[in-house]
């Protein structure tokens, strides 16, 4: 049997009980160029931040310049978050108004952490810039259920040649954030990823060979359904038992 002495015991309960330790976090946001009706919210890769929505999580109103709001965390956590005004089309910018990187901390010790926001993004400026449309034909599946998770609604692009030959069958690429694949329209952030004038401008130069891309929507659940959590387990249950014999059976 092997021994382990006195100062090793006391050593190994020291380390795991700072590992067990929490801290606060105080989450500080100045910027003065709100309206009274406004809110601020975080959202982050924690659970206490919301996985990532971004309108679930508020900020306390201090005054009418600064939004406050403090979180305990267990030490060692690196947090990523954002600052927005409830959805991603109004989320915090940089004062060049570009986007930013997510926010990093490391949760070590109790802190403040203070953001400074002169810009918001406004949804109607990106709609002004950007003038993109769907390339190519498209089908929507509106309200798919699956079982454990919440319905979304369900995109499929059709490659140039769909309907000229009936007997051609295709591969499928499965995408996940199905709303901003394609439009801009239905984009989180006002410009999509162009993933159907992509897929369109590589077919048409014969560098890849035609497929069916099929978008799948996410929901508020997002984190939880891309993770191994029971969500996930039950989202991936969702592609392969249920959308993937769908789409089978209903496209080449």
């Amino acid at each position: 049997m092997k021994l382990i002495s006195v100062p090793v015991l006391i050593l190994s309960f020291f380390i795991n009980s700072l590992s067990a330790q929490n801290y606060s976090i105080t989450f500080k946001v100045i910027s003065p160029l709100q309206t009274k009706s406004d809110s601020i919210f975080i959202s982050g890769n924690h659970k206490k931040l919301g996985f990532w929505s971004p309108g679930v999580i508020p900020l306390q109103r201090i005054n009418d310049s600064t939004w406050s709001k403090t979180i305990s965390f267990p030490a060692n956590t690196i947090l990523e978050y954002k600052f927005t005004k409830g959805t991603w089309q109004n989320e915090a910018l940089n004062n060049d108004g570009s986007i930013p990187h997510n926010s990093i901390v490391k949760v070590i010790r109790n802190t403040t952490v203070v953001k400074r926001i002169t810009k918001w993004k406004n949804q109607n400026i990106y709609k002004n810039k950007f003038k993109g449309k769907v390339t190519g034909r498209v089908k929507y599946f509106r309200n798919v259920k699956g079982e454990g998770i919440k319905p979304r609604d369900v995109v499929v692009w059709l490659p140039p040649g769909y309907d000229e030959d009936t007997l051609k069958h295709y591969p499928v690429l499965y995408m996940q954030d199905g709303q901003n694949l394609f439009d801009p329209k239905t984009s989180s952030f006002g410009v999509d990823w162009q993933a159907d004038e992509t897929a369109d401008s590589l077919i048409r130069n014969k560098i890849i060979a035609p497929i069916i891309i099929v978008g799948i929507y996410n929901t508020s659940d997002r984190s939880l359904e891309y993770t191994p959590t029971k969500k996930g387990m039950a989202y991936m249950k969702f592609i392969v038992t249920k959308l993937k014999p769908f789409i089978d059976r209903t496209f080449r």
